[in-house]
């Protein structure tokens, strides 16, 4: 895979309740697209940036749920929250090949189309090819490329632009019992990347963009100051980088949504974000 196949593409995010979900984080004040339903049982709102994007998933039609989206019924089984993280791909098929030759054992290439509202009324369809690549250790913890076919069905100026100043994905942080376990190594063969590895156990992987974070859950509570969930390993959060934090203030105050604020970030707790801490920062 090239150099742009590393970054994170976007992350997903599955809640029980899609439309509270939305509403929770349009009051944060994120830019949040139109509902659109996939052919398989699933729906899902985008918060766009400029190069990554969140998926809020939620299921809406669980007769039609095939092997693949079914794991995001089986997720709600355990907790809500980040679900999953993509990989951009321009050839799905090629790259797949590659994450066979780096060990993984990707599925077969999987793809689907959505239909899209466009802000200025136009109807269009994102088309998308998928290819998973999952650690079986670790189940709430997936993995995949993602081609969107048609550009201007997804990354639309008007849905990259948020009043709370949010501009783009800076970090990825999970939990796990042994950072240096099964987990590292899917990530070294899924990004193609080496790994950092500091006193505390913490293991970072960086992309272009962004990083991914494995902490182990002593860690995680000094870090944040709340306990990790019982079932690991597990995504716990996201970093967002806005455009200044007294913009992002004025709306994460406006919305209601309980916040803690410090020099440097302000963080939104699980309870408070369908499962995911947020941890917004310049």
């Amino acid at each position: 895979m090239g150099r742009a196949a590393r970054d994170i593409d976007h992350v997903m995010l599955i809640s029980r309740d899609l439309a509270l979900a939305r509403s929770v984080y349009e009051r944060m004040g994120f830019t949040v697209t139109p509902l659109t339903s996939h052919p398989h049982g699933t729906a899902n709102h985008l918060i766009m940036f400029q190069h990554d994007f969140i998926e809020l998933l939620g299921v809406v039609a669980p007769e039609r749920l095939d092997s693949r989206s079914a794991a995001a019924q089986l997720f709600l089984r355990v907790r809500e929250g980040l679900a999953a993280v993509a990989l951009p791909t321009s050839d799905a098929k090629r790259d797949r090949e590659a994450l066979i030759r780096r060990g993984l054992d990707p599925s077969d290439l999987y793809s689907f189309d959505r239909p899209v509202t466009l802000p200025d009324g136009r109807e269009t369809r994102a088309i998308v090819d998928t290819v998973w690549a999952s650690e079986p250790s670790a189940p709430l913890v997936q993995t995949f490329l993602s081609r969107q076919h048609l550009a201007e069905a997804i990354w639309v100026p008007e849905w990259q632009v948020h009043p709370n100043g949010a501009r783009a994905i800076a970090w990825l942080t999970l939990v796990a019992d042994d950072p240096a376990a099964a987990l590292e190594n899917h990530f070294a063969a899924f990004l193609d990347a080496e790994v950092l590895r500091d006193a505390r156990g913490r293991r970072t992987f960086a992309t272009p963009r962004g990083e991914i974070r494995i902490l182990g859950p002593d860690d995680y509570q000094a870090t944040y100051g709340t306990p990790a969930e019982a079932t690991r390993p597990y995504i716990a959060g996201m970093g967002i980088r806005v455009t200044d934090l007294e913009t992002l203030v004025t709306h994460i105050r406006a919305s209601g949504v309980p916040h803690e604020r410090s020099s440097q970030a302000v963080r939104v707790l699980p309870d408070s974000a369908h499962g995911a801490l947020l941890e917004f920062t310049v």
